[in-house]
């Protein structure tokens, strides 16, 4: 990802001021999880695994809807204003996910996705 395209979504990201927390959906959403954290100036990082594919490979079969599969890896996140990042947004489905996810009771006050 480069450093413009980065900036780029960093500022969309913090227009209504910076998140308290980046999440990142595991795997491809770390890499630029954490550059946004770095680039935000953002100390916590925190990874939640939820996938559409039954297996790692290319043309993998997909699961009928998003799973998460460590729900207890986010922790915490009450009151938060949460940036979630991935690296691929194909049919939406996960993000969409991952943010009713979050939205859950005892979770965060927002939930941004980019």
């Amino acid at each position: 990802m480069t450093c413009r395209y980065l900036s780029r979504i960093g500022r969309t990201a913090s227009a209504d001021g910076v998140p308290d927390i980046v999440v990142g959906i595991l795997r491809g959403g770390m890499i630029p999880a954490v550059q946004l954290a770095h680039l935000l100036g953002i100390r916590t990082v925190r990874a939640v695994e939820l996938t559409r594919t039954i297996a790692d490979g290319m043309n993998a079969a997909k699961t009928p809807r998003p799973v998460v599969a460590n729900p207890g890896s986010l922790g915490d996140l009450s009151g938060q204003d949460v940036l979630i990042v991935d690296d691929i947004a194909g049919s939406g489905l996960t993000m969409l996910a991952c943010g009713a996810w979050s939205r859950r009771p005892g979770r965060p006050a927002c939930a941004r996705r980019r």
